[in-house]
């Protein structure tokens, strides 16, 4: 599994075509919602389904992921990660007040994400990982 292959996955999602990573072969897939939903009407991995011969393929995985669910890990969409509280609750977590109230100020203010990447400085950086032990 290369993680490139999933930040790709997350930053081409589509709201009808979740991405699952495969656990055995650390592959990533893209399925249509649809052809997910026709899966979960099948009796079995080896139904066939009512569809195009160039869903073939798709309709292939999408049972796969329906049958053997364990195997596969679905990927966060674009509604599930949520940037400015995963800012908020690092900030909250770093044990230096100082350091944890610099990064408050930078996540509530005007520009918010701008200011928590100006907050980088050598000088910073050690007092953040310091704050962070």
């Amino acid at each position: 599994m290369l993680l490139k292959d999933i930040v790709d996955a997350l930053e081409m999602q589509f709201d009808e075509q979740p991405s699952f990573v495969d656990l055995d072969s650390g592959e990533v897939h893209t399925v249509s919602q649809d052809l997910l939903h026709d899966a979960e009407d099948a009796e079995s991995e080896d139904e066939e389904l009512d569809i195009a011969d160039w869903q073939e393929d798709e309709s292939t995985l999408a049972k796969r992921i329906r049958f053997h669910f364990d195997r596969f890990r679905k990927l966060p969409t674009k509604y599930d990660v949520h940037e400015w509280d995963i800012m908020r609750r690092f900030a909250d977590s770093v044990q230096d007040r100082g350091v944890a109230g610099d990064l408050e100020e930078a996540i509530h203010g005007a520009g918010r994400v701008s200011h928590v990447q100006e907050y980088d400085s050598p000088a910073q950086d050690r007092a953040a990982m310091g704050a962070l032990r």
